[in-house]
This record gives structure tokens, C-alpha cells and sequence, in this order.
């Protein structure tokens, strides 16, 4: 592993000499005073490009000036992506209060304790950032089996299924250049992203203009609330961006959502040399089935979501329609638009 970096922060000379010298052999050290140094060598930092990993920040101070670097810690972003220690005198250990610090350690621990700490330290902030670098690439539920050192054979979940598609992509495709329409559906996607990773769901697969994902990989039991919140969260910023691919000269578009909760497989599917971490099962297939049904705005649940979230959001009243697949006939709401009672309940008429 690379030289770890460390910022070592304090006002005090004489700790400052001491803290470098226990930190040496581990990292390479830079120093602040106080706080506009720090901020000014974290914002020169981060305007690079060939840092690896976030320094770690070293508060060497007594209790009473280690009060400001705490601020900082709270109050900047870029000190809050960093991990922390602070090097306490010994004479003033911390008390509770002390929040803030992913380490804490007396500034006379033995040198060789220090040092194995600072690099598991380092060691597990770069961790952290490739596993976020590579959740850009591969699903989070990948992620986390591979972390903890699950099987990546196919298993049974129960889990939410959110399946969410554009309304008119095709036709507004039409009247703007390819250019153009990557880029509103680029920006759909992310802000889409954001709504559904915030809910504590996990992407599966982008469909061209359309989102797979699924929630209660973890066992949460408010998966599905959670996804229909997601599912209403994603209309709101589709009404957001409305207003702004219409003034691009972009037909206005609506989505439609389907959500549905049951047993599904989860793992890799596909051949030996080629396969994806992906959910297969009827419940996956209806919950397609059903955004194929909604109309642009609507959300349409099944029976078993409905069951789970009708306490907390307004349903219209059940209706049984016929979905190519399955043999019976299959019970589904809409959910209301906006707050319960808000707006007008979105009809299944057309079903």
C-alpha cells in the first residue's frame, strides 16, 4: 500500500514535534495551526488529481484548543470526508462529549500500536472509497455479499420490486438530437439514482429509458414503503424536469411505475465466464407487467405492497386485472399523487 498522507492539526509546537515523530514511520505528514490553514491545504488537496485516498486529519491537542478542529470536522465537507484521530494528552483523556474522531488514541501509546492503528486506518478509508467507486459499476448488494464474504450463489429473498419507465422518451427522441437526448436522460437517471439509493434501494439494471431496482435486500421491514415512497419521489423530479426539457424544446414526458412484494432470486445469472448479479422470478416479472400498465404519473401497486403501505399512503380501491403471464388475475391499487387526499386518485380505468 501506498504512503498514507496525514494533516497533522494543532497550535502547540512541542505536540506537534511529538505527534510527527510517532507518525513518521507511517505517514507522510503536512501541517495546519489552525483552522483557515487547514481548510486552505484540504481545498489545495482536493483540487488535485493525483491523491489516492482522503489524508487522514491528526488533532494533536489538549482538551481546550481541540475544540476548533471538532468544527471543522462538523462544519466542512471536505474535513468530514477525511478520517480522524485525535492524539490525546494523557492527563486528559476524552469524555463522551468528544464526538467526531474515528480514532482515539493518547499521544504516548507505544509507537508501534500507533502506527498499526493510522494504517488500518488508511487501510479502511481506501477501502471504503473503492467500494464506493466501484457502486458506480456493479449493484451495492454485489458489493456488500463480496464485503462480507457471503456466497454469490443465487439465494431467496423476499423483497420490494420497483420497475419505472418513461412516457413518450420515443417520441420526443424524435424532435432533438441524440446529443440532447442522452443528456436529459443522463440527468433523469442520475437525480433518479440518488431518489431510489436514498431509500435504501438498490439499483439493478438501467432499460434504456427504464429503472430496475429492489428494496429489503438487508431484511428492513419497511422495504415497501420505502420503495413507494421512492416511487413517488421519482414523479416529483420527473415534474422537476418537465419544466426544464420543455424550455429545451423536449416533449414533456411522465413515468410509470409499477411496485410489487414477494419471493425473488438474487445472484448471478448468466454463463461461467459472463453473468450478472440480477433478481429473477414471477414477482420481478409482475412488477414489469404493472409500470407497463401505469400511465405517465401513476403508480401502481400489487396486493402484497398495498397490504404493507396502506397505512401510510392513499390507495384507490382494489381492482383485478388480467396480466399477460399469469394465469389469475391479479388485485392492484394506484397510489395517490402527492400528499394522501391531495390530489385526485389516479383511475386503473383504462387497465
Amino acid at each position: 500500500m501506498e504512503d498514507a498522507t496525514a494533516l497533522v492539526l494543532t497550535g502547540d509546537p512541542s505536540l506537534r514535534t511529538k505527534a510527527v515523530a510517532r507518525l513518521v514511520g507511517a505517514l507522510t505528514c503536512h501541517f495546519a495551526a489552525d483552522k483557515q490553514g487547514a481548510l486552505q491545504w484540504l481545498e489545495s488537496w482536493s483540487a488535485r488529481r493525483d491523491h489516492a485516498a482522503p489524508p487522514i486529519l491528526v488533532v494533536a491537542e489538549r482538551r481546550k484548543h481541540a475544540a476548533t478542529w471538532i468544527e471543522i470536522l462538523r462544519e466542512s465537507q471536505l474535513a468530514a470526508s477525511c478520517p480522524s484521530l485525535w492524539l490525546y494528552v494523557d492527563d486528559e483523556p476524552p469524555e463522551p462529549t468528544d464526538a467526531g474522531f474515528d480514532l482515539l488514541l493518547p499521544m504516548a501509546c507505544p509507537e508501534v500500536a500507533l502506527q498499526a492503528a493510522v494504517r488500518t486506518l488508511a487501510h479502511q478509508s481506501r477501502r471504503e472509497r473503492q467500494l464506493l467507486e466501484m457502486a458506480r459499476h456493479v449493484p451495492r448488494a454485489l458489493l456488500w455479499a463480496i464485503d462480507r464474504g457471503e456466497s454469490l450463489q443465487p439465494t431467496q429473498k423476499r423483497l420490494t420490486i420497483l420497475f419505472a419507465d418513461l412516457r413518450g422518451f420515443t417520441d420526443a427522441s424524435g424532435f432533438s438530437s441524440p446529443a440532447e437526448i442522452v443528456s436529459l436522460l443522463n440527468d433523469y437517471i442520475e437525480a433518479a439514482s440518488n431518489v431510489i439509493g436514498g431509500a435504501g434501494g438498490v439499483l439493478d439494471k438501467f432499460t434504456g429509458d427504464g429503472i430496475c431496482a429492489y428494496f429489503g435486500y438487508e431484511g428492513r421491514d419497511d422495504a415497501a414503503a420505502s420503495a413507494v415512497r421512492a416511487a413517488l419521489q421519482l414523479q416529483e423530479v420527473l415534474e422537476r424536469f418537465k419544466v426544464d426539457w420543455f424550455d429545451r424544446g423536449v416533449l414533456p414526458m411522465g413515468a410509470g411505475v409499477g411496485v410489487t412484494t414477494g419471493l425473488v432470486a438474487v445472484g448471478p445469472i448468466g454463463a461461467k465466464d459472463r453473468a450478472d448479479y440480477t433478481i429473477i422470478g414471477s414477482t420481478v416479472n409482475l412488477a414489469a407487467r404493472l409500470q407497463a400498465f401505469a400511465k405517465g404519473g401513476e403508480v401502481v401497486v400489487d396486493a402484497p405492497t398495498a397490504d404493507l403501505v396502506r397505512h401510510l399512503f392513499a390507495l384507490s380501491p382494489p381492482r383485478a386485472v388480467t396480466v399477460k403471464g399469469f394465469s389469475q388475475p391479479v388485485t392492484v391499487h394506484t397510489v395517490a399523487v402527492g400528499p394522501a387526499g391531495g390530489r385526485k386518485m389516479i383511475s386503473l380505468a383504462d387497465l
